[in-house]
């Protein structure tokens, strides 16, 4: 069922525009003027829903209709390589990214490769473009303690990271194993290895972001039964003569 993968690979770009907006909000944070100025402009914030709305939604319709195989042909060809090379059968749920046929570039493909890499580049350049105007920021704000400071800048490492995370476990997997295709290049061992990495994607990015913060830390301890115990402070009684 076409839908279904569609669906599935649409999810994979939702973390690049929620980071995003978490990097604009850290920088909002820091200069809480423009914050103010920012929130009281209501057709700023619609864009902003709409760039989270739009992202995953022209990732799946793109999927949905330039990523189907374009007729039975093509379907029974890819079918008798997908046996061939793993043994198994496969009929339906499938994306087929064939950019040359019978020796001719096809268009539907290279639309679909096109379309995902501009969500996927457009959304990390904001990420690092964000990120670099909320490091610079913190850095040279009058208004911050050391210990604001200090805080400020383990947050943003923290979203950085995050930020990361898809980029190494989505879309270097994605372009290893379907942008380079269009250069006639395939290998399955980048196949395998992409699969593998996306399947990680999730508990990495949780493991990212519990590794980095305290308080996840001190909530996954305190799941775990690892309660620390509270800490005392002996008074000792005095006296005045």
């Amino acid at each position: 069922f076409q839908v279904l993968p569609c669906f599935y690979s649409s999810c994979y770009s939702v973390p690049f525009a929620i980071l995003n907006i978490h990097l604009l909000y850290r920088y909002w944070t820091i200069r809480s003027f423009v914050q103010q100025k920012m929130q009281r402009n209501l057709s700023f914030l619609d864009h902003i829903k709409l760039y989270i709305f739009l992202t995953p939604n022209s990732w799946f319709i793109s999927c949905l209709y330039f990523a189907a195989p374009e007729d039975a042909e093509e379907i029974r060809h890819y079918q008798s390589l997908f046996r061939d090379e793993y043994e198994r059968e496969i009929n339906d749920g499938v994306f087929v990214m064939n950019y040359w046929r019978n020796g001719q570039l096809s268009i539907r493909p290279l639309i679909m490769l096109i379309i995902a890499n501009s969500v996927e580049i457009v959304s990390f350049l904001l990420a690092a473009t964000f990120a670099s105007l909320t490091y610079r920021q913190i850095r040279k704000a009058q208004h911050l303690s050391e210990k604001i400071r200090a805080f400020q800048l383990r947050i943003l490492l923290a979203a950085t990271a995050q930020t990361l995370t898809p980029v190494i476990f989505v879309y270097i997997p994605y372009f290893f194993d379907v942008t380079i295709s269009l250069f006639s290049l395939y290998s399955p061992t980048f196949t395998a290895l992409s699969m593998l990495l996306l399947s990680c994607f999730p508990c990495v990015d949780a493991i990212v972001i519990i590794g980095l913060m305290k308080p996840y830390r001190t909530g996954l301890a305190r799941i775990l039964g690892r309660r620390q115990e509270p800490k005392t402070v002996e008074i000792l009684p005095s006296s005045f003569t």
